[in-house]
């Protein structure tokens, strides 16, 4: 009983990392393209943005490294609660894509490692939201759970579908709908938190 009062702060403090992750990740983006007017979403990848040659490189690495530390603190708050096997091995599922995001700020597209990083991170997105959705369906929530599994499905599908049809050569495109996956599944989940941590 008395650690709730420091579990309400946890829960406040995830509430808003997982509102604010989203935000910080598709801001820099949007706000990237912005500033680059060589920028093509048909011909690039939004990785371009983050080529240390290009102006907007601190933009968007650091908005990527940023996005994914709010993304791990929210997901470290939804482990607080977190009940069963399936709903924790979807958090650490989570958790991977996460701190693979932060590998996308971290290790530029000039560098070996940001191919690995950039695809663990939207492999581990799919396959961590087919898992909560699994346990939001077998905690008794079968409607919000088809959803989040259906987000997974989304991302992977618009990957599937760009390697198959190859309708331009940049892939930024799929990339920008993983990444309004990953809002589409933060922002509801976080304002539940929030719901659940009355004061």
């Amino acid at each position: 009983m008395g650690d709730e009062p420091v579990r309400r702060r946890l829960r406040s403090i995830a509430t808003w990392c997982g509102l604010l992750s989203p935000a910080v990740g598709l801001g820099a983006v949007l706000l990237a393209t912005l500033f680059a007017p060589w920028f093509s979403w048909t011909e690039n990848a939004l990785s371009d943005l983050g080529h240390p040659s290009r102006a907007t490189a601190p933009l968007f690495n650091g908005g990527m490294w940023l996005a994914g530390l709010l993304a791990l603190a929210f997901v470290a708050g939804l482990w607080i609660d977190a009940a069963g096997r399936v709903r924790r091995a979807a958090l650490i599922v989570l958790a991977a894509s996460f701190l693979a995001l932060t590998g996308v700020g971290a290790y530029p597209v000039t560098t070996e490692l940001h191919f690995p990083v950039s695809v663990a991170f939207f492999v581990s997105l799919t396959y961590g939201l087919w898992l909560y959705g699994s346990a939001d369906a077998l905690a008794g929530a079968p409607e919000r759970g088809v959803a989040t599994i259906w987000l997974g499905v989304a991302n992977v599908t618009m990957w599937v579908l760009y390697a198959t049809l190859e309708p331009f050569a940049g892939v930024a495109v799929p990339e920008a709908v993983g990444a309004l996956v990953l809002a589409a599944w933060a922002v509801p989940t976080a304002l539940r938190l929030r719901r659940s941590s009355p004061g």
